[in-house]
């Protein structure tokens, strides 16, 4: 099994317009970029004092007498602090230090800066801390270093593994799974990189590029098989979250995250591959700069843990109406309602209730079982 470029005609590449044009986002952290674009943003008419501030009129609350103060450190970094009793950034002050990632509320004051932070390189994060700081700019609390994961090594395919278009010419099963995939996901099949290994000869197996560059798993789905033990096949590192390069290579705001990672190869999103995520993976999704949106399973068992990181760390729920009956998940709702329409949906039921989502989700259970 080769590289991507075995898999020209089917290029995962294409999964991710559709969401690169309707969402917007960066996750940044590029430290010299980042400090020279945010001094480029202080307005010129900005007030500095005796203490070391740099003051101007915060651009969060409507501010007009120059509440809103920076602090530069002899590190690198910078505190802000807004002395107006009625805005977010003095009830949570923020700031950012070098080797930190550039997301939540330095992000926000940047961006409400005027601030660009397409103009700033893309980098990978090895670390992130979290920090808060009192109305001098003083770091209070401990810092929290979170772990992350974002190099993998690579992992072989099952072996004689070929691009399934290419099988199902030659082999009567690759044609049968084949179909079978044709079958639920229409023309998708065509263009995603799905496999077929005459070692596996009833899976369509899907490999996890990373970067598209290197092959760090897989999944297989038995196409006989509805239910047991024997329904998937796969290998992969217990931290990887599928297509979690997208982080930093495709510009959106809000990240769409479900349990399936083929569901998540249609859509263009992360797949957790699992129900219950790991302290690595939520760490990553924390200092990714984005906002994560947790498309839960309807099985009673799944969705539980998927709410409850996303009521842990306020990240947004959705459980969208699919419209169509026969539509339980992200896959199926694109074979029947398509691409622009799922994705439709899906933004227009976000929400932070956790507690509602699960009463919906238990009703929308009842309703597709009479």
């Amino acid at each position: 099994m080769g590289r991507p470029s075995d898999f020209t005609e089917c290029s995962p590449a294409l999964n991710y317009f559709l969401l690169e044009n309707l969402l917007f986002g960066i996750y940044i952290n590029s430290m010299s970029d980042i400090i020279d674009e945010f001094h480029a943003l202080i307005p010129t008419n900005a007030r500095h004092s005796g203490t070391g501030w740099t003051n101007m009129c915060c651009p969060s609350c409507g501010d007009t007498r120059f509440r809103g103060g920076i602090k530069f450190t002899s590190s690198g970094g910078w505190r802000y602090y807004c002395f107006n009793s009625g805005c977010i950034f003095c009830t949570q002050p923020t700031g950012w230090e070098p080797g930190n990632g550039f997301g939540g509320r330095p992000r926000r004051l940047f961006e409400l800066m005027g601030g660009d932070i397409r103009t700033i390189p893309t980098k990978e994060l090895l670390s992130f801390n979290t920090q808060r700081y009192n109305r001098r700019g003083e770091e209070i609390g401990t810092s929290e270093r979170l772990d992350v994961t974002y190099k993998f090594p690579e992992v072989g395919l099952p072996p004689e593994t070929m691009p399934l278009m290419e099988a199902s010419k030659k082999f009567r099963k690759a044609a049968d799974v084949f179909r079978w995939a044709y079958g639920r996901y229409g023309e998708w099949t065509k263009e995603l990189p799905f496999a077929w290994s005459p070692q596996r000869d009833k899976y369509l197996i899907l490999p996890f590029f990373h970067y598209d560059d290197i092959i760090v798993g897989y999944v297989g789905r038995n196409i006989e098989a509805s239910s047991g033990g024997n329904r998937f096949i796969g290998r992969a590192p217990t931290d990887y979250i599928f297509n979690q390069h997208i982080l930093s290579t495709m510009s959106a705001k809000y990240i769409i995250v479900v349990e399936s990672p083929i569901d998540a190869a249609l859509l263009g999103c992360l797949a957790t591959r699992s129900s219950v995520l790991t302290q690595k993976q939520i760490n990553l999704l924390t200092v990714s700069g984005k906002d994560p949106v947790f498309i839960p399973d309807y099985k009673a068992g799944e969705y539980e843990s998927f709410l409850n990181v996303a009521k842990e760390n306020n990240w947004c729920v959705a459980v969208p109406n699919w419209i169509s009956r026969d539509a339980t998940d992200v896959g199926d709702s694109i074979k029947t309602n398509g691409k622009l329409l799922t994705i439709e949906l899906i933004m227009k039921n976000m929400t932070k209730d956790c507690d509602a989502v699960e009463t919906k989700i238990r009703a929308l259970a009842k309703w597709k079982e009479t």
